[in-house]
């Protein structure tokens, strides 16, 4: 398979996912009013993403499934070998558009747990990497959390952002050294 299908088939779920989003917030928009300043929403959201960060580093020296994910995430991204403008634009890409369709349109139709649920259930990883869906629920749980507190989805969207180009920035700088 060539490079340019490998891209395909790795983003498109996210990519198609956001797209559906964005056609329902259009749609019936969800109703946000901003109870938060900007400012502090985005210190929030960056706030969020470095704990999201350091729990993910936490169970990846801890969890052997989670780090069975990790690597194997690791592997695929330096496979399709992004460069660093299309390793950018992916990261803004997906972050933006999981966060329209889970924070802007699902939690608001259905709630903050069933979203979260929703958003884990779609980030499988097979019975090894079992641990990876109950993080991502968690994190949708915590990401939702912030949007219902300041009414805004744009922390929610940094704080992804910050989470995925992370995850971007590792997978270029090779494999890590990492201790048991």
């Amino acid at each position: 398979m060539n490079r340019r299908w490998a891209w395909v088939l790795a983003f498109a779920p996210s990519v198609s996912l956001g797209a559906v989003g964005g056609v329902a917030w259009w749609l019936a928009p969800p109703d946000l009013t901003p109870r938060v300043a900007l400012l502090p929403s985005m210190v929030a959201g960056v706030g969020l993403a470095g704990g999201l960060l350091l729990a993910a580093a936490w169970l990846e020296r801890h969890l052997a499934s989670f780090r069975f994910v990790t690597r194997r995430t690791e592997w695929a991204l330096r496979r399709l070998a992004p460069s660093r403008g299309t390793a950018m634009a992916l990261t803004l890409v997906t972050s933006l558009g999981e966060e329209i369709l889970f924070r802007g349109v699902l939690l608001h139709a259905f709630g903050l747990v069933p979203q979260a649920i929703v958003f884990g259930l779609l980030h499988p990883a097979g019975r090894r990497g079992w641990s990876y869906p109950v993080f991502t629920a968690v994190s949708g749980l915590a990401l939702g959390a912030l949007v219902n507190w300041t009414g805004r989805l744009a922390p929610a969207v940094l704080a992804h952002v910050v989470v995925n180009g992370v995850g971007f920035a590792a997978a270029r700088q090779g494999p890590r050294s990492r201790t048991m």
